[in-house]
């Protein structure tokens, strides 16, 4: 055996050795038990600080901001362009038309009445018009004949 292992298993070194060796196994554990923690807190810097594939939360913020003005500008009016206002002219228009519509949908139920009324008022006229019909009728056909000969 090498004389430094002689030496370090003499009686009077042994307890300085464990005492080291407990602290070295003290170490690996906690850097084990560490590990999950600091991988955590270095994904968090990288995250934060970013790199050239993937900006940092600062860059990140400064579009998002960029982002946000541009859709608060459509969607806030200002003055004929946004969005807002697009919208709100369309429901004015909408509503135009359906006043429009509710006037001739009353006109039309107005014109149906009145038609109802006519159709019952001339009922009674029906023969009538038709034996003048029918009449007119003949009277062509014997104009024809007349004509022919």
């Amino acid at each position: 055996m090498p004389s430094w292992v002689i030496e370090l298993l003499q009686p009077h070194n042994l307890v300085p050795m464990a005492l080291v060796l407990f602290v070295l196994w003290l170490m690996i554990r906690g850097a084990f038990k560490a590990f999950p923690f600091v991988a955590k807190f270095v994904d968090l810097v990288h995250t934060l600080v970013g790199d050239e594939s993937n900006p940092g939360i600062g860059s990140r913020m400064d579009a998002q901001t960029k982002q946000l003005a541009q859709i608060m500008h459509e969607v806030l009016p200002n003055h004929g362009s946004s969005l807002n206002d697009s919208v709100r002219r369309t429901e004015q228009a909408l509503e135009d038309h359906l006043k429009i519509a509710d006037k001739q949908d009353q006109e039309q139920k107005e014109t149906a009445k009145r038609l109802e009324e006519h159709i019952v008022e001339t009922k009674e006229y029906g023969p009538w018009i038709e034996d003048v019909h029918d009449h007119d009728i003949e009277e062509g056909k014997k104009e024809q004949k007349s004509e022919r000969t």
